[in-house]
Formats: C-alpha cells, structure tokens, sequence
C-alpha cells in the first residue's frame, strides 16, 4: 500500500516537471507529453523504491531480531510484569488495562505483543541499545537534512521564477523542477523508511517464533 501511495505521488509530481511560469500564471505541456512523463515518473519510483524498501526492511528485521535475541529483550517483555526497567512496556500496559475494552485485572497476550511492538523503540532504548542499526539512523538524518534543504532552495527558486515570469523576464526553469521533484522523493524515501522501521519488530518476532536463521547485531547506545 505505501509503494502504491508513493508511486502515485512520484506520478503527480510529474506536474512540476510539466509546468511552465508565464506572466498569466502556470501552463502545461500538452496532454500527450504530460502522460507520457507521468507514467515514466511513475515507473523509474517504482523500481528505485521496491528496491530501497527491500533493504530497508531487511536490514530492520534482521536488526529487531538480534535486538529481540542477543539482548534478551524478549525475554524481559514477556515475563509476567515487565522488569523495572522496562518502564515504557509497562506503560503501555496500563494504558491497555484502563482501557474500556480491556479486563481491569489482566491481559491477553495478543494485548501484551501489541503493546510490545508499539513500544519496540522504546523498550531497546531503556535496556542501553538503538533500536534502529547505524546505517539507518544516519540515513534517516541525511533524508531530513535534504528535505528541509531543498524545500528552502525550491522555495527560493519559485519565488524568483515567479518574479521574473510577471517581469516577462527569462528565469532558470530546470533547476525549478530538479528541486521540486527530488524535494518529493526525498519526503517520499523517509515515508518508506518509516513504514519499515514500524514493520520490523512484528516481523523480526515472527522470525524468532519461527526459528530461522538471521544475521545482525545490536548496537549498545550507553551504560543501562
């Protein structure tokens, strides 16, 4: 669902590289040729962003897992009141329990998982380790740092193209819809990273549960 979302919007923003500033507003290419850089657009995500979200997810899981394993993470989520130092699980669990739906004395264990996985993040962080490998984390800042950039540089460019438009004067349209459509794939490539950072920890339970094979290494993030 997220690539079929984002392709749609690699799609829509074929606009901007469509569109033309003239002193009586935006124009457009013509039908034919709006199509065809549409579809293009479209399909060059596509495949850029089946395959990041392959990586990304892998990378995820595996790391969950060993999160899960090597730390005995899973081990302290699934006693039956979650060690002291797992403050933000126990949270959560008494959330559940105050909730209308829930028994007032005790949880399902389908309740106490989701709890678990909801608050996968938090848990790793209070037992002394990074919930997300190394690699990621310094990717996802990259990402941010190039979105707000080029959101100011798109800006900036916009406002001066639009002046000089009403001035009927010539102004820099490729680097107008360079910056517009590589602002998108950037939001759009921290969208995908989100989604696989939240589908990592039901994945990597499903992988312990399962017994398989898995490769990673958790990362400790300080003293406990």
């Amino acid at each position: 669902m997220v690539l079929f979302e984002t392709t749609l919007i690699a799609g829509i923003s074929s606009l901007v590289l469509s569109a033309e500033i003239s002193p009586w507003g935006i124009e457009w290419k013509p039908a034919g040729e709006l199509v065809v850089t549409t579809l293009s657009l479209a399909a060059a995500w596509t495949v850029v962003a089946a395959a990041f979200m392959h990586a990304a997810t892998g990378a995820f899981r595996s790391y969950a897992v060993s999160i899960l394993v090597d730390t005995g993470l899973l081990y302290l989520a699934l006693e039956h009141e979650p060690a002291d130092v797992l403050a933000p699980l126990r949270r959560a669990e008494k959330v559940l329990r105050l909730s209308p739906a829930s028994a007032p004395s005790a949880l399902s264990f389908r309740q106490r998982i989701t709890a678990f996985m909801r608050r996968f993040g938090a848990c790793a962080s209070a037992i002394g380790f990074y919930p997300q490998p190394a690699p990621w984390r310094m990717l996802r800042s990259v990402l941010l740092a190039l979105s707000f950039g080029l959101a100011l540089i798109f800006g900036w460019i916009a406002f001066s193209a639009y002046g000089a438009a009403r001035l009927e004067l010539p102004y820099a349209g490729l680097p107008l819809k360079v910056s517009g459509t590589a602002l998108v794939w950037s939001i759009m490539a921290s969208t995908l990273l989100t989604n696989a950072q939240r589908n990592a920890p039901p994945l990597a339970l499903a992988e312990v549960l399962l017994g398989d094979d898995y490769s990673g290494s958790a990362i400790r993030a300080g003293k406990l």
